[in-house]
């Protein structure tokens, strides 16, 4: 009697582990099949952010050719207003020495 129990009992212990070796090959496949998964999707975002960084890189490379046009037009700019400032100048001498030599004739009449 104890000898079929203890078979019984044998029996049931292998049909447990039986299952038990089932339910982690199981759970084996899915650790597998969810890494995958992450590695793709890894994969995928480092395609997207290499894709971000391309469009950035070429923006950065746009606002650097705008800035240098700006400082271009700047320079010509500053040497345009140099130049009316001399012109400027010059002009309100002429006026100063105009009014001077008015202003001694003036005199010279009184």
């Amino acid at each position: 009697k104890e000898m079929v129990r203890l078979q019984h009992s044998h029996s049931s212990l292998e049909q447990a582990l039986s299952h038990s070796e089932e339910v982690c090959a199981m759970l084996e496949d899915r650790v597998r099949h969810l890494q995958e998964e992450e590695v793709q999707a890894q994969h995928i975002r480092a395609e997207e952010l290499k894709g971000t960084l391309r469009e950035q890189s070429q923006r950065i490379a746009d606002l650097t050719v705008n800035l240098r046009t700006i400082k271009t037009d700047n320079s010509a700019k500053e040497e345009q207003i140099q130049s009316l400032t001399s012109a400027l100048q010059k002009k309100n001498r002429d006026i100063q020495s105009i009014e001077s030599s008015q202003q001694k004739r003036e005199v010279g009449f009184e």
